[in-house]
């Protein structure tokens, strides 16, 4: 997904409690926790410099957790059962 993308998508709307997490293209976007760039001028904070791990780490975890998932061939064709099982299909999962 690309920033322009998330900001116009609707994505903000459908969930406006929500923080998410985001890498360093996504910065400036709202409500979107990024790590911090170097400025062209300067070195980052110290507080930057702490932070940008534990943003990493938390990034990491998703983004393994959505290669396990595309694992699953179910993810990748259509649904063909009846639209009531899927809730079940997907709590066994």
């Amino acid at each position: 997904m690309t920033k322009k993308i998330y900001d116009n998508g609707g994505i903000l709307g459908a969930f406006p409690n929500e923080l998410g997490i985001g890498d360093k293209g996504y910065q400036g976007a709202r409500r979107l926790l990024t790590p911090k760039k170097k400025s062209k001028r300067g070195e980052l904070t110290d507080e930057e410099e702490r932070t940008n791990p534990l943003i990493g780490t938390a990034r990491i975890t998703v983004e393994r957790t959505i290669g396990r998932l595309k694992q699953f061939s179910c993810f990748s064709t259509p649904w063909r059962a009846k639209i009531w099982k899927h809730d079940v299909f997907f709590r066994v999962i």
